[in-house]
């Protein structure tokens, strides 16, 4: 089974009034480690860039992802989503399935994805997702069944109106790690503060 990972990091991080993506967490950015643990889930990981995609390429230099550059993430997730895809299936073209992670979640672990992975090849569903408060949301993995369905998303939507059109198809995890997402300057001193 072929699983292969796209992290979402196109967005200008308005509300953090700086590039989220490049935030440290201990000596590492977010976007490396967001990186680092989809690696250790799949070799097949594809960065989604947008704003500032420049300055956070360099971030990622040598490191062994291929980077897609959304030029219209002004529209929308949906928008960075359709580019992820279509860029891990020019290099993955019978990949079995897609696993979507935003670079923001800074709790979700190799050791998480792998659970996803594992729980994706053993229910023989065509969704999987994360489950926190109250919510579906990403990380989730689509199977390829599901491409044409991200692949038509409207720009400005995200991937759970695809989990919710078909309910029947989701097989859901609990997982308090997704429920940690960093926007704005005092989640993130929040997140920190937590690693003392």
């Amino acid at each position: 089974m072929s699983i292969g990972i796209i992290i979402l990091a196109a967005g200008t991080s308005s509300r953090m009034g700086q590039s989220k993506q490049l935030l440290k967490i201990g000596n590492v950015s977010l976007l490396k480690h967001a990186t680092q643990q989809a690696l250790g889930a799949s070799s097949h990981v594809t960065v989604v860039l947008g704003a500032n995609a420049n300055e956070h390429e360099v971030e990622l230099r040598a490191t062994p992802i291929q980077i897609a550059v959304n030029t219209q993430w002004q529209k929308g997730i949906g928008s960075s989503i359709k580019t992820g895809i279509k860029s891990i299936l020019s290099v993955s073209p019978h990949i079995d399935g897609v696993l979507i992670m935003l670079c923001d979640q800074p709790k979700v672990t190799t050791a998480y994805l792998n659970t996803m992975i594992k729980t994706f090849g053993d229910s023989h569903g065509a969704i999987v997702v994360s489950r926190y408060e109250g919510t579906l949301g990403v990380p989730a993995i689509f199977s390829n069944e599901h491409f044409h369905d991200l692949l038509g998303l409207e720009d400005a939507s995200g991937a759970k109106s695809v989990i919710m059109r078909y309910p029947n198809d989701v097989s859901a995890i609990d997982s308090p790690e997704a429920a940690t997402d960093l926007d704005t300057p005092e989640d993130y001193s929040q997140f920190i503060a937590t690693l003392k």
